[in-house]
């Protein structure tokens, strides 16, 4: 089983919403103010496992302040459903099983590989080259959209998590009352504002 880090991320920090967004979580050990080993840590290029996981999404749409880096892998969803819980697949271009995780509605929320690589970067590749194909011919064949919004690798190693999403919207846009007049007709709406959710 694998070890995972509880880190979460305020959505304030991830940047400009809408774009894609990389965030690691490095733990760290030895002295305080000495990064060393850390640093040597996220710079391994020695061959070792990883664990990949994407969470599926039927919106890219992340609710709450705070956002999981290493997720639950039955907390996302889909279009697709699954009997039996679970699935495994196998592929000729990857030497390994390919597991398919349904949530509580037996629909397909993610999808898991163990692979070997060099680098976060070459096991995230590894991911997408063996899973795209995959979800690409399931969503043709059941002729429904699947889309990973999220993907965290696991150094299984070092116990570094590094995640990839898209950063949400976090901005929720009130309407004021009023009256607009637009042309010939009137709406009554009024002026736009914007405000930020509280971080608890």
């Amino acid at each position: 089983m694998t070890e995972k880090n509880t880190a979460q991320s305020p959505q304030f920090s991830l940047g400009i919403p809408g774009l894609i967004t990389k965030v690691a979580v490095v733990p760290h050990f030895g002295e305080k103010g000495n990064d060393s080993h850390s640093s040597q840590s996220l710079n391994d290029l020695s061959l070792r496992g990883f664990r990949v996981s994407g969470r599926l999404a039927i919106s890219n749409e992340i609710k709450g302040t705070n956002i999981n880096i290493n997720f639950d892998e039955r907390s996302g969803d889909s279009l697709l459903t699954l009997s039996g819980g679970a699935a495994k697949f196998r592929s000729t271009i990857f030497d390994g099983d390919i597991t398919l995780f349904t949530n509580s509605e037996n629909r397909i929320s993610a999808v898991q590989i163990d692979c070997n690589a060099k680098s976060i970067t070459e096991a995230h590749s590894t991911f997408n080259k063996v899973v795209t194909p995959i979800l690409d011919h399931l969503s043709y064949i059941g002729k429904i959209p699947l889309q990973i919004v999220q993907v965290t690798v696991i150094d299984q190693i070092h116990k570094i998590s590094s995640t990839e999403l898209i950063t949400p919207y976090y901005l929720t846009t009130t309407l004021n009352h009023g009256t607009v007049k637009i042309g010939s007709s009137s709406f009554q709406v009024g002026s736009l504002r914007s405000s930020l959710p509280r971080i608890r």
